[in-house]
């Protein structure tokens, strides 16, 4: 497996390879698909998009009864190591003599899902569920007013019994723990007991607010709309089957955004399978792009629609009058960039360009820091008029983190983001470093 992945992902690619703090390898993981395909090909290495996308080409275009696994399931995930560090400056291809099979704590509840996002996506509301009804939620409120991000961490052991691991806060949470109904069987690892990990959030007045925006764009459910009916008549029962929309994972969504001369481009969905995916492209290529209403249009939004809702037990071809639009912000300098890429490219050029301005170059000196890159990361929001705010900064000293902040009040106001049509505050985040020399 080594040799075909060293043949099929590009020497260059493994230049410069940036890695988790925690790792010094690069995994990849993977769903299996009722058609016995592997889909939602992740990495623990969010760095390197062209060498990611290389190795997953090379995963899907290799022969799955290669990889030394007796039989695939839906209900399982999969992960192999494909890339270590050898030494600073150097990465190779090794890949692990083994595919780890992941499996989940078995919970009644969650039974009658087939997929392994889905039931984890079941069992993460089961716990969150139980929490919410049964934590003191004056308590909450009370401990929320002296520790930020309240949480509770927890795991469900090697017998199937949930333990409470640490966490802010976290004797709100002993007695709902001690309390929570053993799961049948506990997680496994390649068949044997393991540990499976979840955090809880309480929740707050925000979590409870953001089921609430969907409300407030007025959209309102239409099977009878020109555009459903034209994707009924096209779309292959066969394909939609193969997909197993259940109630956890009901929907089917399309996404996409326009060019400079207001074609759709960068269209992408949620499906598990590309024989639906591509289908619902190549019919969606075929309409009229006049027909849809889209709102505003223009190269810095992306537009979605549902295609399919599971209700009551059957799939229905499922889509609203009005297509959702999600304008990003825009940094002074920007407008004439061709795609949202493009865009938020020319942000980031343009925070560091500021960055190169503002920040002061001795500070690291003065510190008396150790040479090297060191890295930070800015979190921080764009508000609905545009301003800078809600910045939170990792920096190797508090006197730059002060420094960061202080550079990036000064940033240039910015066109505010919108959704369906409405400004809001949207979340970025950046990394920079610095070098010490």
């Amino acid at each position: 497996m080594s040799n075909y992945f060293s043949n099929a992902v590009p020497t260059r690619l493994l230049k410069n390879v940036r890695y988790p703090k925690s790792n010094h390898n690069i995994v990849l993981s993977f769903y299996i698909n009722k058609l016995n395909k592997p889909y939602k090909i992740t990495f623990n290495n969010l760095y390197n998009k062209e060498l990611n996308g290389a190795i997953k080409k090379a995963l899907l275009n290799y022969p799955l009864n290669k990889l030394g696994v007796e039989k695939f399931e839906t209900q399982k995930k999969y992960s192999f190591q494909v890339v270590m560090r050898k030494n600073k400056l150097e990465s190779i291809i090794s890949c692990s003599s083994s595919i780890l099979t992941h499996s989940l704590p078995i919970s009644e509840s969650c039974n009658d899902l087939e997929f392994y996002e889905d039931i984890d996506k079941c069992i993460n509301s089961k716990l969150k569920s139980y929490f919410n009804k049964n934590v003191d939620s004056t308590a909450i409120k009370i401990a929320k007013k002296n520790t930020k991000n309240l949480k509770a961490k927890l795991f469900i052991d090697k017998k199937g019994k949930l333990k409470l691991k640490k966490g802010k806060g976290s004797k709100l949470f002993i007695e709902a723990t001690n309390n929570f109904p053993d799961f049948k069987e506990p997680a496994t690892l390649n068949g044997s007991p393991t540990n499976y990990y979840y955090t809880f959030y309480p929740l707050s007045k925000k979590n409870v607010n953001r089921g609430i925006v969907h409300k407030k764009l007025g959209y309102i459910s239409n099977t009878t709309n020109e555009f459903a009916k034209y994707l009924a008549e096209r779309l292959d029962s066969t394909n939609i089957k193969n997909e197993g929309l259940n109630r956890l994972n009901c929907t089917i969504s399309l996404h996409f955004e326009l060019d400079k001369k207001g074609n759709p481009i960068n269209l992408r969905t949620n499906t598990r399978t590309k024989e639906l995916e591509n289908q619902i492209f190549s019919i969606f290529k075929e309409y009229p792009i006049n027909k849809l209403n889209l709102g505003e249009k223009s190269v810095f939004s992306m537009y979605t629609n549902t295609i399919l809702k599971l209700k009551e037990g059957k799939i229905t071809i499922e889509t609203y009058p009005t297509f959702f639009n999600e304008k990003i912000p825009i940094f002074p300098g920007c407008k004439n960039s061709k795609s949202i890429k493009e865009a938020k490219s020319c942000f980031s050029r343009g925070v560091q360009k500021h960055f190169v301005r503002k920040f002061d170059a001795d500070l690291p000196k003065k510190l008396n820091l150790s040479k090297g890159k060191k890295r930070i990361f800015i979190g921080f929001k764009i508000g609905k008029s545009g301003d800078i705010i809600d910045i939170m900064v990792r920096a190797p000293h508090e006197e730059i983190k002060e420094e960061v902040i202080r550079v990036m009040k000064k940033l240039p106001k910015v066109k505010p983001g919108l959704q369906g049509g409405k400004l809001v505050n949207v979340k970025y985040s950046i990394p920079f470093t610095i070098i010490v020399d």
